[in-house]
């Protein structure tokens, strides 16, 4: 594998097709690679087995490790990364998961966020960063917030990238003034949720005061507040003053 790396390293000037076997470099947006995007020093490789050499054996270690839990009590799989890893596809087949499709596009935009920082800073070298906001504007139009898209889960993703210090900093720049913008998203929920609660309270209050007024009808009374404002009407102060 490093004679492969060096290779492509010194020789890959033509863009190659990336044939990405399993899921873990999905969010890759760009399939086309040449020796530009591979890292500066050699990949590290360790050859392990963790499952066996079976199916079988491999089918009992997941069995294991989706009913235990950690000392945290976190478990140590969740059902999606069971069904997932599961050696027999025919089992679950190609069916598509909401959750998974929604955590790809986050990485897309992590990863595209990456590739405009080096596009920009390539063609702008140290004064890339007077054009942090048209790359942000540039990545809107790519991206916009769609409306079913999980805030937090789009906060985190950025995360990985405004919290990395190794990360370019116009990558980090432009992954934080979009995690403003989800972050504005959030705020704007829990505005509109507080006032939802408050109208719900106020609608609640209203209705005990209709329901005490109906009752004093009944009763050929009068409500507290009635009294109040019939007193009012006739200029009785004495009526209007606690006793």
């Amino acid at each position: 594998m490093g004679i492969c790396w060096r290779l492509m390293k010194q020789y890959g000037d033509v863009p190659w097709v990336v044939d990405i076997t399993g899921d873990e470099l999905a969010h890759i947006a760009e399939p086309y690679i040449d020796r530009t995007r591979l890292s500066d020093e050699p990949p590290s490789f360790k050859l392990v087995s963790g499952f066996g050499a079976t199916p079988e054996s491999r089918a009992q270690q997941l069995l294991n490790l989706v009913q235990s839990q950690g000392a945290d009590g976190e478990p140590l799989m969740s059902t999606r990364q069971f069904k997932r890893a599961w050696p027999d596809e025919s089992l679950y087949g190609e069916e598509e998961d909401p959750e998974e499709v929604r955590k790809h596009r986050a990485k897309v935009i992590n990863e595209r966020i990456r590739q405009v920082a080096d596009d920009v800073a390539a063609q702008f070298g140290q004064r890339a960063p007077m054009f942090a906001q048209m790359a942000h504007e540039r990545l809107m139009q790519l991206f916009p917030p769609l409306p079913d898209d999980p805030p937090q889960m789009h906060i985190i993703e950025l995360g990985n990238i405004s919290q990395d210090e190794t990360e370019h900093p116009l990558a980090r720049q432009l992954a934080r003034m979009r995690q403003g913008i989800y972050f504005q998203i959030v705020q704007q929920a829990q505005q509109r949720a507080v006032a939802r609660a408050e109208a719900e309270d106020g609608g609640t209050n209203r209705n005990a005061a209709r329901a005490e007024r109906a009752r004093a009808a009944n009763e050929g009374g009068t409500t507290t507040s009635d009294s109040l404002q019939v007193a009012a009407a006739r200029g009785d102060q004495a009526a209007m003053t606690p006793q």
